[in-house]
C-alpha cells in the first residue's frame, strides 16, 4: 500500500534507524493514529506524547482519555501533559509553543532521539498559504520542513489517503470538531480557498506538492549561497558583526544577503534594512523585539545587542525580603507540590526544595559561560547550549533570567530546573516560583 511504502521511505533516511528511540506525537485524530499504528507494526522502539489544551472542554479530555486506552490496549509509554492556552493570545501559536516545549522537555528528560509528528501533504499545502498572506520568504513557501530531531515520516501523503488508509485497516479515531470551524485562518484555506484552486486547475494538490519540492531545493541553494559568503564578508569585533557595504553582492543579491543575515536575529522590517544601503552614518533599525539594532557606521553596516534591551539584575540577602516583578512565589508542602503534580509543571513554574536555598540570592540575565545542571540529564550544559537544543531564537535570550543562590544556579527561568535543587524524600518545604502573566 502507498501509505505504508511513503511511511517507509521516510523512515528510511534517519540515520542509524533501528536504534533510535522515537517519540510519536499523538493528539487522538485520523493522522496521529495512523501514524502511532504505523510505528507499533514498525517493531521499532518509541512511546507517545500527548497535549491537552482544554481548549473543547469534554472534548478535549475525550480526546486525551482516547490516546490514553491506546496506549493502554497496546502496552506503549504514554505522556500527557495539560497545556491550557493563555487567553488573549494567538490560541494555534500558543498551542504549537506549548506543544513544542512539551516535546523538547520529554526529549531531554527520557532520552528520546526523535521526535515523529503527522504532518502530511495537506498540512504542508495549508502552511504555504498561511506563510504568503502574512509575508516570507522562500523557506516559508517549502511547507512543513524537517530537523535532524523531528521527522514527518507521513510527507508526502494527502488526508485523504491517510483516511482511506484507517478505515481500510480498522484504525478508530477521534474527529476534533474544531476543524469544521472557518475561526481560523488554517481552516479558511482548507474549507475555501484549496477547494477552489482544486476547481480552477484539477489536480492542484499535487502540482502544489512537485512546486513546493523545487522551491525546497532553491531554499537549500540560497542557505548555501549564503553561506558561502559570510565567512568573508562578515567580521566581528568587541562593538558586533558587520558587513562592509562595499563588498556586497551587486544589485539585488546584496538584499538577498542582508536577508539570509539578518531574519535570524529577527528583523522583519525589510524595506527599512535596505533603506540603510543608502542612508547616512548613524541610521538605525531596530528587531521586532527590540533586542538587537542594525546600524550604519560609514561604509559598514553594525548588528550589536540594542543597549534598551539591557535586563535588571535583583539581589536578596533572605527569601522573605525577595520580590521579583515578573515572578510570584510561595512556600508550599511537598504533600502540595505532589497534589499539584510538580513533575509534569509547565516551563513557566519551578518547584525546589526550599532547604537545599542558601543567600544570597540573584536574579540577573544567564552569562556566556554560565552552565547548570538541567533536570533530566546527566552532569554540566552550558546554559547558552541548552537553548540551542531547546531552539530558543537568538534574539529571544537576551533576556532570559537565571535565578541563583550563593553562587549556585537555582532556576533557568521560563525553562529548567536545576537538578540538585529538585524536590525529593527528604524535603521539608518546597518554593514554588510562577511566571507572572
Amino acid at each position: 500500500m502507498r501509505v505504508e511504502k511513503i511511511f517507509r521511505q521516510n523512515l528510511s533516511r534517519i540515520p542509524d534507524i533501528s536504534h533510535q528511540y522515537y517519540l510519536v506525537a499523538v493528539s487522538g485524530g485520523v493522522d496521529s493514529m495512523v501514524l502511532a499504528e504505523l510505528m507499533r507494526r514498525s517493531g521499532l522502539r518509541f512511546g507517545l506524547a500527548h497535549c491537552n489544551f482544554g481548549l473543547r472542554g469534554r472534548e478535549s479530555d475525550a480526546d486525551e482519555q482516547w490516546v490514553r486506552d491506546y496506549a493502554h490496549k497496546h502496552k506503549l509509554r504514554l505522556h500527557v501533559q495539560r497545556c491550557p492556552v493563555e487567553p488573549g493570545r494567538n490560541i494555534q501559536l500558543e498551542a504549537r509553543r506549548l506543544r513544542y516545549a512539551f516535546f523538547d522537555q520529554l526529549m531531554q528528560t527520557h532520552g528520546y532521539s526523535v521526535l515523529l509528528t503527522a504532518h502530511h501533504a495537506d498540512d504542508a499545502i495549508e502552511s504555504f498559504f498561511i506563510n504568503l498572506l502574512r509575508g516570507t520568504g522562500i523557506r516559508g513557501l517549502t511547507g512543513i520542513g524537517e530537523k535532524p530531531h523531528i521527522r514527518r515520516p507521513l510527507s508526502g501523503l494527502f488526508r485523504r489517503e491517510i483516511e482511506d488508509f484507517a478505515r481500510r485497516e480498522g484504525i478508530t479515531w477521534r474527529e476534533d470538531s474544531s476543524n469544521l470551524s472557518n475561526k481560523y485562518l488554517r481552516n479558511r484555506i482548507r474549507h475555501r480557498l484549496i477547494p477552489l484552486l482544486e476547481e480552477l486547475s484539477p489536480g492542484f494538490k499535487q502540482k502544489m506538492t512537485g512546486t513546493m519540492d523545487l522551491l525546497g531545493m532553491s531554499a537549500a541553494a540560497q542557505r548555501a549561497w549564503f553561506e558561502n559568503l559570510r565567512s568573508t564578508l562578515l567580521h566581528r569585533d568587541d562593538s558586533g558583526e558587520w558587513v562592509n557595504v562595499n563588498q556586497l553582492p551587486p544589485g539585488p543579491l546584496n538584499r538577498l544577503f542582508l536577508h539570509e543575515w539578518l531574519t535570524p536575529h529577527d528583523f522583519t522590517d525589510r524595506d527599512a534594512i535596505y533603506r540603510l544601503l543608502e542612508a547616512g552614518t548613524s541610521k538605525k533599525v531596530f528587531n521586532a523585539t527590540g533586542t538587537k539594532l542594525i546600524i550604519r557606521q560609514g561604509h559598514r553596516l553594525l548588528l550589536m545587542d540594542s543597549p534598551e534591551s539591557r535586563a535588571t539584575e535583583f539581589r536578596f540577602e533572605s527569601l522573605q525580603g525577595m520580590h521579583i516583578p515578573f515572578v510570584e512565589w510561595e512556600m508550599i508542602s511537598p504533600d502540595q507540590a505532589r497534589t499539584e503534580n510538580f513533575c509534569q509543571a509547565p516551563p513557566h513554574t519551578a518547584y525546589v526544595d526550599a532547604g537545599k536555598l542558601q543567600p544570597p540570592f540573584v536574579w540577573r540575565p544567564w552569562h556566556p559561560g554560565d552552565r547548570f545542571v538541567p533536570l533530566g540529564m546527566k552532569g554540566t550544559k552550558k546554559v547558552g547550549d541548552f537553548l540551542t537544543d531547546m531552539r530558543i531564537p537568538v534574539p529571544l535570550r537576551k533576556n532570559i533570567y537565571l535565578f541563583v543562590s550563593n553562587n549556585t544556579p537555582v532556576w533557568l527561568v521560563g525553562y529548567r530546573i536545576d537538578a540538585r535543587f529538585a524536590i525529593d524524600e527528604h524535603t521539608q518545604q518546597v518554593l514554588r516560583l510562577r511566571l507572572k502573566d
